[in-house]
């Protein structure tokens, strides 16, 4: 049976940790303003081992990084809080997933955005 349950962002959600097989979260983690925290919250509900399945565009390198970092200023309160360069492989990895097991890869998104993250990062 499924329910929906109303919870606040603030707070844990009521739900048992180590309960999960699998939280999903795909273009979402650009916009999130508390992002650890969001991250603290999808490995404590996941079973050990279990996966955080993701698809992020991410930080790029070289000239794409520093255009990230240069429209950054512009793009997120234009864009709904979206940081084009965000760090999203070191959040997940001091988070407590094994990020070395996601794929790096071209994201069919603007080029300023299309630097990608996807897979399945277990919790360690």
């Amino acid at each position: 049976a499924h329910q929906l349950i109303e919870a606040s962002a603030t707070r844990p959600l009521p739900l048992d940790a180590d309960s999960f097989d699998a939280v999903v979260v795909a273009f979402v983690l650009c916009s999130a303003e508390r992002t650890a925290e969001l991250l603290a919250e999808a490995r404590r509900l996941l079973r050990p081992g279990a996966p955080l399945v993701l698809a992020e565009h991410v930080e790029g390198a070289g000239a794409r990084r520093r255009a990230q970092h240069a429209i950054r200023p512009l793009w997120k309160p234009l864009l709904g809080g979206c940081d084009p360069a965000k760090d999203t492989a070191s959040l997940l990895r001091a988070a407590g997933f094994n990020v070395s097991v996601l794929e790096r890869r071209e994201l069919r998104l603007p080029w300023i955005v299309g630097s990608g993250l996807v897979g399945r990062a277990p919790r360690t």
